[in-house]
């Protein structure tokens, strides 16, 4: 929190702000001293950017904030601001893991200068835990028990767009991955759900994708092409309702593994055997991308083939242990 920290001297001039600050002081949670220190960095983003607005005299910038007048006052801040930004930047950029907003994952071997800036109030520390990180600003944690997931779709939270079938394979499968260490029982669980979509097993209500609705079904925004806009529209919901579209079986595995099967025009359930009959969808699927995280970069290729025959719901333990032997990373 470089920029709260940099105007500080400046905000405790007003009595709520300032109870702010020391409620900061005083409370022992990490999570009430994130929020306090968002409000009070929320609040330093006018002064900030009046401080970086190279046009505006040093009397000017003094003058509207009441700073009384010592020609450096402007400069002053915006020491501290950039003495601050590259106070952090110089601790975690050698030792950084993954970051999503302003949440950032670190080697272990910083806690000690951490600590230290934490007592500045530049950052607050969570805590310690293990982590298991995909591509830059997704990576999902287990802190004192707790999961945290960044870049996908929380399990947790009403919002977004998903099914309870997706909902239950992020909890499980971080769960048993991060919190156990247990690839293999991940893995299994993959394939079982996968052979369970397949062969149309998994109840129906947990294929539903949902959404909050936003606005009523009347009230249209001209840049709201989102599918669930039309169906919206077809159910008539009013703010605050649930949109639910139902997908075909194929459609959701596309949607998951990234993969659009070969259906049997004579039946319902595929009649895929062959996993090269399947026809890669252009975007990664929901869970495949997840599930590419352990999977080691140097031998993706080799171990596609051996993941495709689990999402179209031909896996077996001896495959998953083919996998966790050959392709997956150490966890």
């Amino acid at each position: 929190f470089p920029f709260s920290v940099a105007f500080n001297n400046m905000l405790v001039r007003d009595s709520q702000l300032k109870a702010i600050s020391q409620r900061i002081k005083e409370t022992e949670s990490p999570k009430e001293k994130i929020r306090l220190l968002k409000a009070l960095e929320s609040i330093s983003e006018y002064p900030l950017f009046r401080a970086l607005d190279i046009k505006l005299p040093e009397k000017n910038f003094a003058a509207e904030f009441s700073l009384g007048f010592s020609a450096t006052e402007k400069l002053d801040y915006n020491d501290k601001i950039i003495m601050n930004i590259n106070r952090i930047l110089s601790t975690v950029e050698s030792n950084l893991i993954n970051t999503a907003k302003e949440y950032i994952v670190v080697n272990p071997s910083l806690e000690k200068k951490l600590k230290d800036m934490e007592k500045d109030n530049l950052v607050v520390i969570l805590g310690n835990g293990s982590f298991l990180s995909g591509s830059r600003g997704r990576f999902a944690g287990d802190i004192n028990n707790e999961l945290f997931m960044f870049g996908i779709a929380d399990f947790q939270s009403n919002k977004g767009y998903r099914t309870e079938f997706e909902k239950n394979f992020y909890s499980y499968f971080f769960s048993k991955i991060i919190k156990e260490g247990n690839v293999k029982e991940a893995l299994l669980y993959l394939s079982e759900q996968s052979k369970a979509l397949n062969e149309n097993r998994i109840t129906q209500s947990d294929l539903y994708l949902d959404r909050e609705c936003k606005r009523d079904h009347t009230d249209y925004s001209a840049v709201a092409k989102q599918s669930y806009i039309v169906e919206m529209a077809k159910q008539k919901t009013i703010k605050g309702d649930i949109v639910e579209i139902r997908k075909t079986v194929e459609e959701l595995q596309s949607k998951f593994f990234g993969i659009t099967p070969i259906k049997n025009p004579q039946s319902d359930l595929f009649s895929v055997h062959n996993p090269s009959q399947a026809q890669k969808a252009k975007k990664d699927g929901s869970i495949s991308t997840i599930v590419d995280w352990i999977i080691r970069s140097d031998s993706y290729e080799k171990a596609y083939p051996f993941l495709e025959q689990i999402y179209l719901g031909y896996g077996s333990e001896e495959l998953v242990d083919k996998i966790i032997k050959s392709f997956v990373i150490n966890t």
